[in-house]
C-alpha cells in the first residue's frame, strides 16, 4: 500500500500550500535585504586610512566623524560573510583601548588589514 493511498484511505486533507508558495521570491529576500543594508551603509559612511589615524564618517542627515589613532589599536581582524567574499568587501575589526570599531563595506578589505597591521606599531 502506497503513502497515497493511505492518505485517501484515511481521508486526510492535502493541502497545496506549499506547492503553490513562490520559493524563489521567499529565498531571495534575504540576499535583497543584505544588498540593500550594503548599499546605504557604502552611500551613508565613509573612511579614511592615514598614516596615523583613521577617520570614519557615518549619517546620511546628521554626520558623525570619529578618529582614531592607530598607536590606539591593539588588535586588527575582518569578517567576510558568504555574500561579501565574492565581491572582496567585509567587516574591519578594530579593537582599540577605549572600546571596538566595526567598519563595513570596507572594500578589499584582507588588503586593508595587512596595511594597517604594517602601519600599527604591534606586530
Amino acid at each position: 500500500m502506497k503513502i497515497t493511498d493511505l492518505v485517501i484511505l484515511l481521508r486526510i486533507p492535502q493541502s497545496k500550500v506549499l506547492h503553490n508558495l513562490p520559493y524563489g521570491i521567499i529565498l531571495s529576500v534575504p540576499f535583497i535585504a543584505c544588498g540593500i543594508m550594503t548599499l546605504i551603509w557604502n552611500v551613508m559612511g565613509h573612511y579614511e586610512i592615514d598614516a596615523t589615524r583613521i577617520r570614519l564618517l557615518t549619517g546620511y542627515l546628521s554626520r558623525k566623524e570619529q578618529f582614531v589613532p592607530l598607536s590606539d589599536i591593539y588588535e586588527i581582524s575582518f569578517k567576510q560573510n558568504l555574500l561579501e567574499a565574492p565581491f572582496r568587501i567585509g567587516t574591519l575589526m578594530l579593537k582599540t583601548r577605549n572600546g571596538s570599531l566595526d567598519i563595513r563595506g570596507v572594500y578589499r578589505v584582507r588588503q586593508v588589514v595587512e596595511d594597517l597591521r604594517k602601519k600599527a606599531s604591534y606586530y
